[in-house]
């Protein structure tokens, strides 16, 4: 299946050189934690996962064409 991850800021570094999205072919059942072991993204890289616009986790479970979408965690003051 195909999932489209789109990266921001800091995380652009483990996508593709290219603007936009990068499609990832994933096996039904996969989780984001896929998604990050397949981009080379360490465990304890903070970053915010939102899957089709809603807030999720690195356990949360992926179906076809589903979108995912990661930035940096931001601290203000």
């Amino acid at each position: 299946m195909k999932v489209e991850v789109q990266l921001y800021a800091t995380l652009r570094k483990y996508g593709p050189l290219q603007e936009g999205p990068l499609v990832v072919d994933l096996t039904e059942g996969d989780q984001v934690a896929r998604v990050l072991e397949i981009l080379g993204m360490p465990p304890d890289e903070e970053k915010v996962i939102l899957v089709n616009g809603r807030p999720a986790k690195w356990d949360s479970v992926l179906t076809e064409g589903d979108r995912v979408v990661l930035f940096p965690a931001v601290a203000g003051g």
